[in-house]
C-alpha cells in the first residue's frame, strides 16, 4: 500500500483497501454472508422499519403511481405523512432498482454491508489526504468503519450507520479552505446533501463539525473573502436541494399536524453518554460482554443501544502518541474530538450513572444551552454525537501509526510494516466485535401468502397493539393489504391516541368492568367497520401468555358481543406456528 510518507497512485491505492474493507466487513458481520438472502442483519424491531421504507417507496412510485411521502397503507384509514419518518432516503432510492433483481432481504443486507465498506474506504481517503501515509490511512478507515457505535447501531438503525459520506464532506471542506475551487465547493455541498439524505442526526453533526473546521482555519488566519463565497456556494447547493424536504417538514411541525416534542433536559440525561462509557466494552461484545453488562446494569444509566459509547483503547493509545509527537498537525482533530465529546455528554455530567451531586444537584454542560434550540431538542439523543468523536480519533490514530512507522527503523522493511498494521487491525476489530453478529429470520405465515392472492380490498388489525412495533409493516411486504395500526419515528399523537382508544385491548379491556368493556367494544367495532377490517391477526411470537388469554377472552366473549350492534364475535379461521387469525365480518 505504498511507502510511509509517500502516496503513489496505482490501482492498488484504491482497489486493495476497498477489498480489504469488504473482507473485514464479512468477518465483523458473520454469519451474514452465510444467510445473506435468508436473514435480516440485526434485530427485527427497528430494522424492519427500514426494510418497509424501501418497499413502500418502490410500491408507491411504480406500483400505485402515488406520492410516497404520504401513505394510508399504515394507520388505515387515516394515513400518515412520512416527512418526519426515519427514511434514510438516499438508500431508499438506490434500493428501488435493486428490488427488481434482488429480494428485499438481500437489498437491505446489501445496503448495510455497503455502509461498512463505504465508511472504511472514505475514512481511508480522508486519512490518505491528511496523513500522507497509506498504512495510517488504512487504520483510520478501520477505526471509523468498525467502531462500537456503528456495530451496535447496525442492529436496527440504518440511518445512523450511513456514515460513509461524512469523511468525504470533511475532506472536500478542508480542500476548499486550503485551496478554494468551484469543484471543491460543489463536492462539499453534494456530500453534505448525501449525509442529510441519510440521517438528520448526522447532518446536524456535520454542521457542527464544519463550523469547528471553518473556525479553526479562521483563527489561524487562513480564511479570506473568497473562501466565504465558496462556502456560501456549498451551503446554497445543499440548502436548495434539501428545500423540497425541509419546507414540508417545517410546515407539518408548525401546523401542529404532526408535532415534534423534544425531551426535557432531565430526560436527555438517559440518552447521553456517561463519562465512563467510552472506556467500557459494549455489553454485546463477544468476549467481555457479560462483564460489561453487569457494570452497565449495576453502575450505569442509559437506554438500550444509546448507552454503548466505547471508543477503543487502541485508538486512544495511537491518538495519544500522535498528540504527543505531532501536535502541529493534530490540533484541529483534538478540538473536533473535544467538542463532540462534550456534546455527547448531554445537558448534565453523568459519571457511572450518577448525575445529581450534593449541593449543586447537577453539573451543567454546554448542551444544556443548546437544548433550547429546536433542532437539538427535537434530536433528543446527544449520545449519538460519539460517532464524530470516533472520526476524530480515527484521524489522530492514523497520524499515530504514521509516526510509529517512520520513527522506528525496524519498520522500514515492508514486511514489518505489514505485520504491524495487520496486528493493529485485528486488535481494533476485536475491541468492538459482536460475534456471531445477530441476524433475524422472520417467518412468513401461509396466511399472508393466501390473502396476497385475494384481489379484494380490506385491511388487517395486528395484535398485540403495542406502540413501537414496526415489524407488522414487514409482513405487509408479503400480503400487500393495508393495516390499521403502524409505527413511524414520530407518530402523530392524536392519531396514536385514537388508535389506542379503539384497539388497545390489553389496556382498555378488563373483564371485571363490564360497562367499560362494552364501551370499548363499541369503539372497537366502529374502528373495524370504518377501516373495512377483515381479519384480526394475533402474533404468537410477541404475545405474552397474559395478553394471549386476554385477547382470546375478548374476541370470544359472546355475552359481551351480544350486547353490541355486532352480536356475532369474530371467528377463528386460521392458526399456525406464527399466527392466530380471526375473521371479522362487518
Amino acid at each position: 500500500m505504498g511507502q510511509p510518507g509517500r502516496t503513489p497512485t496505482t490501482w492498488k491505492t484504491y482497489l486493495l483497501p476497498l477489498l480489504l474493507y469488504g473482507a473485514l466487513t464479512a468477518v465483523m458481520t458473520f454469519p451474514l454472508v452465510v444467510y445473506f438472502g435468508k436473514r435480516i442483519i440485526g434485530e427485527p424491531y427497528d430494522a424492519t422499519m427500514f426494510v418497509w421504507n424501501m418497499w413502500w417507496f418502490k410500491h408507491a412510485l411504480f406500483g400505485l403511481h402515488t406520492y410516497p411521502f404520504y401513505t394510508d397503507y399504515i394507520f388505515y384509514p387515516e394515513g400518515v405523512n412520512l416527512y418526519l419518518q426515519t427514511l434514510c432516503l438516499f438508500k431508499v432510492f438506490v434500493s428501488i432498482p435493486l428490488q427488481y433483481f434482488l429480494s428485499i432481504i438481500v437489498t437491505y443486507n446489501l445496503m448495510v454491508f455497503v455502509t461498512f465498506v463505504g465508511s472504511g474506504f472514505t475514512g481511508y481517503l480522508l486519512g490518505r489526504y491528511l496523513i500522507r501515509d497509506a498504512f495510517g490511512a488504512f487504520i483510520c478507515g478501520v477505526i471509523f468503519a468498525f467502531s462500537t457505535f456503528r456495530l451496535v447501531h447496525c442492529l436496527g438503525h440504518l440511518n445512523l450507520i450511513s456514515t460513509e459520506w461524512i469523511p468525504l464532506f470533511v475532506l472536500f471542506l478542508i480542500k476548499l479552505l486550503r485551496r478554494p475551487t468551484w469543484s471543491a465547493a460543489l463536492l462539499t455541498g453534494l456530500f453534505f446533501l448525501l449525509v442529510a439524505l441519510s440521517s438528520w442526526y448526522l447532518a446536524t453533526g456535520c454542521v457542527i463539525l464544519g463550523a469547528v473546521v471553518v473556525v479553526w482555519h479562521l483563527v489561524r488566519g487562513k480564511v479570506r473573502w473568497r473562501h466565504i463565497g465558496y462556502l456560501a456556494l456549498a451551503g446554497a447547493l445543499s440548502g436548495v436541494l434539501l428545500m423540497p424536504l425541509m419546507v414540508p417538514m417545517v410546515r407539518i411541525v408548525l401546523s401542529g399536524e404532526q408535532p415534534v416534542v423534544g425531551m426535557t433536559a432531565q430526560d436527555q440525561v438517559h440518552y447521553s453518554m456517561d463519562l465512563a462509557s467510552p472506556f467500557i466494552f459494549s455489553p454485546r461484545h463477544f468476549l467481555f460482554g457479560q462483564v460489561a453488562q453487569e457494570v452497565y446494569n449495576n453502575r450505569m444509566s442509559g437506554v438500550g443501544l444509546e448507552r454503548d459509547s466505547y471508543v477503543g483503547f487502541v485508538a486512544i493509545i495511537l491518538s495519544f502518541i500522535a498528540v504527543r509527537r505531532l501536535k502541529k498537525v493534530t490540533w484541529l482533530w483534538i478540538w473536533c474530538g473535544a467538542v463532540f465529546f462534550i456534546l455527547a455528554l448531554g445537558p448534565y455530567l453523568s459519571v457511572f450513572g450518577h448525575w445529581r451531586v450534593p449541593l449543586i444537584q447537577a453539573i451543567p454542560l454546554p448542551y444544556l444551552a443548546l437544548h433550547n434550540i429546536p433542532i437539538f431538542s427535537a434530536a433528543r439523543i446527544p449520545g449519538r454525537f460519539i460517532v464524530f468523536v470516533t472520526l476524530a480519533l480515527a484521524v489522530l490514530a492514523g497520524y499515530g501509526v504514521r509516526y510509529i512507522l517512520r520513527r522506528h527503523s525496524v519498520y522500514s522493511q515492508r514486511r514489518y510494516r505489514f505485520w504491524c498494521v495487520s496486528a493493529l487491525t485485528v486488535l481494533i476489530c476485536a475491541e468492538g466485535a459482536i460475534l456471531p453478529y445477530p441476524t433475524a429470520r422472520i417467518g412468513i405465515s401461509e396466511f399472508y401468502r393466501s390473502i396476497a392472492r385475494d384481489p379484494a380490498s380490506y385491511s388487517i388489525l395486528d395484535l398485540p397493539f403495542e406502540p413501537g412495533f414496526s415489524f407488522y409493516h414487514y409482513y405487509q411486504i408479503y400480503h400487500g393489504k393495508k393495516i390499521i395500526y403502524g409505527h413511524i419515528a414520530r407518530t402523530p399523537y392524536q392519531l396514536l391516541r385514537e388508535k389506542q382508544e379503539r384497539f388497545y385491548v390489553s389496556q382498555q379491556y378488563d373483564h371485571e368492568q363490564p360497562e367499560k368493556n362494552l364501551e370499548f367494544l363499541r369503539r372497537f367495532i366502529h374502528g373495524m367497520r370504518q377501516a373495512d377490517g377483515r381479519y384480526i391477526v394475533i402474533h404468537k411470537e410477541v404475545t405474552t401468555p397474559h395478553q394471549m388469554a386476554l385477547l382470546g377472552t375478548f374476541l370470544s366473549d359472546a355475552a359481551l358481543w351480544g350486547q353490541s350492534d355486532h352480536p356475532q364475535p369474530p371467528e377463528q379461521c386460521f392458526e399456525d406456528q406464527y399466527l392466530i387469525v380471526y375473521q371479522f365480518i362487518p
